[in-house]
């Protein structure tokens, strides 16, 4: 559920009953620290909040990609607790706390080790993507591996985290994310990648890995593949371990912080279904613009409407509807300053031609804003897209989290960076009612 619908929800069901000033606002923060000492902000772990006496059913928040959830609350006594265990370093910690809102005031709630309630991991529940040439059969040792540009599985076969996966889903990637579970993302050190092979060995922190349960290949018996995901042959798999055992060593150690996931929260396949029936015709993103780029916001009702195209490899991804916010930046079309003037000179003497147009310089990344917080994104994708036999052009194709953006934003700012200058911002302002409209498309998903 979105910010902004969790806020026009509150404000429907207490309108009429209780003024502004019968409210307050629960802060909420989950963090948990790790054998590192390095506290942990808990993303996407999902709340609920129950009046004391119950008068209707829980509440359900999720926690965004900082640990953080912020809910708007009549006057009252509630409780606030886990709807399932969050697993941290071989352990399920969850939480069940009792409060007192008071009106016109602020509360925080801290969930910490201190107050969990700590017991026995959860079995990890990895998300089911895969490459099209892969079984559709899962395991719960298989991870996912996200890149900038792709999606792919790999395998555990380490506790010290060592993830196999291919060559060709990092491809050119110097960033790459490993998804434990619904709930844990990290990021990923490369240590080798043979492209030969088509294999890649990646690191990921041992803590975060405990939660998977390794599967070390065979490597007496080099005939077979790798099991479940269906990587390599079991020898070259070894070859490349080697290697990358040998990087390990000199290498930094992988970051343990969580990254960014998917809201927990599925959206009814057939209120998805009414939503886009009811918009037919209507079913263009918002759009927005800088000097060199196009941008659109889609929310998922219409991504539903769009055609496959729009996504390019990232299709099957986005077909599955998650409950995400994205924006496409693409480069805009212009014509040379002197292509302009010759085609001028060339309708002066009689000859109309038509403009010649190139893609400006592509899109290098972008920065999002909720207020002066930057918000990090699910996804930050980046694709080549062709356009002819000569010319090509990058754009973006950046997932974010809904509840990052909403009435409690004083502005929602984009900072868009250009290949050509790559350390240069053009920052631009979202208009409000884009904002408004986006959160009414989530508001009625729900």
């Amino acid at each position: 559920m979105g910010r902004a619908l969790i806020l026009a929800t509150f404000f429907a069901i207490l309108s009429g009953t209780a003024s502004g000033q019968d409210v307050g606002i629960l802060h909420i923060k989950v963090t948990l620290t790790g054998a590192a000492r390095t506290a942990v902000p808990v993303a996407g772990h999902p709340l609920l909040i129950s009046d004391n006496p119950a008068t209707s059913t829980p509440r359900r928040v999720v926690t965004r990609a900082d640990g953080t959830a912020d809910v708007r609350l009549p006057q009252g006594n509630y409780t606030v607790e886990s709807d399932e265990p969050f697993s941290f370093e071989g352990k399920g910690y969850q939480w069940t706390e009792t409060l007192d809102v008071r009106a016109g005031r602020d509360v925080v709630l801290e969930l910490t080790v201190k107050n969990a309630e700590v017991g026995a991991a959860p079995a990890p529940k990895p998300v089911a993507v895969r490459k099209k040439d892969e079984a559709p059969q899962w395991k719960d040792n298989v991870v996912t591996v996200w890149t900038p540009q792709s999606r792919g599985s790999g395998v555990l076969v380490d506790a010290a985290g060592l993830v196999v996966t291919n060559a060709s889903v990092v491809g050119s990637a110097t960033a790459v994310d490993v998804q434990l579970a619904p709930a844990v993302k990290v990021a990923a050190r490369i240590l080798a990648a043979d492209r030969t092979r088509d294999v890649a060995v990646l690191w990921i922190d041992p803590a975060v890995a405990a939660a998977v349960h390794p599967v070390p290949p065979d490597c007496a018996n080099e005939r077979k593949e790798l099991e479940f995901a269906r990587i390599a042959p079991v020898g070259d798999v070894c070859e490349v371990l080697k290697s990358a055992e040998k990087a390990r060593q000199a290498a930094q150690p992988p970051v343990a912080a969580l990254l960014p996931v998917e809201p927990l929260r599925t959206i009814p396949a057939d209120a998805l279904d009414a939503a886009v029936t009811r918009r037919a015709g209507n079913l263009n993103p918002y759009p927005m613009s800088s000097a060199d780029f196009d941008i659109a916001f889609f929310t998922p009702v219409l991504v539903k409407g769009a055609a496959k195209t729009e996504f390019g490899e990232l299709s099957d991804y986005f077909a599955d509807a998650p409950q995400v916010l994205l924006i496409r930046v693409t480069p805009k079309m212009a014509e040379a300053f002197w292509t302009k003037v010759a085609r001028g000179a060339a309708y002066t003497q009689g000859a109309a031609i038509p403009a010649i147009k190139h893609f400006k310089p592509g899109f290098a990344r972008m920065q999002a804003f909720c207020g002066d917080v930057e918000v990090m994104p699910i996804h930050p994708f980046v694709l080549e897209r062709r356009v002819s036999e000569t010319d090509a052009t990058r754009e973006g194709l950046y997932v974010f989290d809904p509840q990052a953006f909403g009435p409690h934003c004083k502005s929602v700012k984009l900072a868009l960076y250009s290949e050509k200058e790559p350390a240069k911002a053009d920052t631009r302002t979202v208009d409000p009612k884009v904002i408004d409209r986006i959160g009414q498309d989530f508001a009625g998903l729900n």
